[in-house]
């Protein structure tokens, strides 16, 4: 019981021939966030507009940001004692918090926001200091991540004191400190000295990314069940589902099963590149929720359209830029494959929402799904080709 109390972190990194497992904590806190991309996703719903994804894109990056924060400290060091659970508790609470005050965002009220948040980042820090305080070894790499995490909670901390038209302007610097902060020569070097445990990290941005598949789920039983629907609306909603199955096909057949390449961005580029990339994935669930309510004979609403065009888009992407750092289980040469694959399927997407409104939903959304499709087969041959060569 005593150990259970008090506890002395233990810092890891990869190499040290200890394998590193998610905790149940870890998907206690992710359960948390995806439970806040949800609403995200629901307050956009009610304004897809441009300026809507504006405002939605910055607090999801604040969210993306705060969940990220705390896995590269989970990454870093074993601990579960009374106090370390407290601490992540608090940190819960704050993101349960931001989520309520996000629909005061979108009104232009950023203050009790601003100030949460601020909070929420000097929790991770105070993680930190607790650790560099208690555990020697490593001290110089907790004390580096303590004082970026100070920083950016001063700073998001210091927004009620600027005219509210700046806010968003000291919002964009806190949150940059952290994005930023990587691929600083300081971090690359003690990112070498101490490496991460990839495998672990990527098994907690899977993990994460296949909660917010789900949510895609989610949005549409929901529509289901509020309006009553039929047999017809059920086949409707199953044929848009598919398009979220090839979503989880396409990440978890090539991403998350890949190896960094040696490159000195690698690590930065594979990292950010999982923040559009599951923001995409939380439009899509909207999207996705906006076809199952439409009439399909008809064109779908031309936001609505533009929205699971470009989110399917931003996905591919981005996945496409994984794939560039990385190796997947097919081969380095195949993964050159894929990157071109992917970037194409991207351009081919934006094209389909731009000519939406002369085809019917129902054409609109066989062609998505056909080009996923696609992908599908293509990564089986390469695989396939793969294999062989070994």
């Amino acid at each position: 019981m005593k150990k259970r109390l008090l506890q002395k972190p233990v810092f890891h990194f990869s190499g040290i021939g200890v394998e590193k497992k998610v905790g149940w904590l870890e998907l206690f806190y992710d359960l948390m966030y995806v439970a806040s991309f949800i609403q995200l996703g629901n307050i956009f719903s009610r304004d897809i507009s441009l300026y809507g994804f504006i405002k939605i894109s910055l607090i999801f990056i604040t969210f993306w940001v705060s969940w990220s924060g705390f896995s590269l400290f989970s990454n870093r060091y074993t601990i579960d004692d009374f106090l370390h659970r407290v601490l992540v508790f608090l940190h819960m609470f704050t993101v349960a918090s931001l989520t309520v005050l996000a629909p005061r965002v979108f009104n232009g009220d950023y203050s009790y926001f601003t100030i949460i948040f601020g909070i929420s980042q000097l929790l991770v820090a105070l993680l930190y200091l607790r650790a560099s305080i208690q555990t020697e070894f490593g001290s110089k790499y907790t004390k580096f991540w303590f004082g970026a995490f100070s920083l950016s909670g001063f700073t998001w901390l210091s927004a009620p004191f600027f005219p509210n038209n700046l806010t968003p302007l000291v919002w964009a610097v806190g949150v940059a400190i952290i994005l930023i902060t990587p691929i600083l020569n300081k971090a690359r070097n003690l990112f070498n000295e101490f490496p991460f445990d990839y495998e672990h990290l990527s098994e907690r941005y899977s993990l994460l990314t296949i909660i917010v598949i789900g949510e895609s789920f989610v949005k549409v039983l929901t529509e289901l069940v509020e309006r009553d629907s039929g047999m017809n609306l059920v086949i409707q909603a199953c044929f848009s589902l598919l398009i979220a199955c090839s979503i989880w096909w396409i990440y978890f057949d090539d991403v998350a099963e890949s190896k960094l390449k040696k490159s000195l961005l690698a690590f930065p580029v594979w990292l950010v590149s999982h923040l559009p990339l599951q923001m995409g994935i939380v439009l899509m669930g909207v999207g996705i929720k906006k076809v199952v309510s439409s009439n399909m004979a008809h064109s779908l609403q031309v936001n609505d359209a533009y929205l699971l065009s470009f989110s399917i888009a931003l996905i591919l992407a981005f996945v496409g830029l994984i794939d560039l750092v990385t190796v997947g289980k097919s081969g380095e040469e195949n993964s050159f494959i894929r990157v071109q694959l992917r970037f194409f399927i991207s351009f081919i997407c934006v094209l389909l929402g731009i000519f939406s409104q002369s085809m019917s939903a129902l054409l609109f959304v066989s062609s998505i799904l056909t080009l996923g499709l696609i992908q599908i087969i293509i990564n089986i041959i390469l695989d396939l080709r793969g294999k062989a060569a070994q």
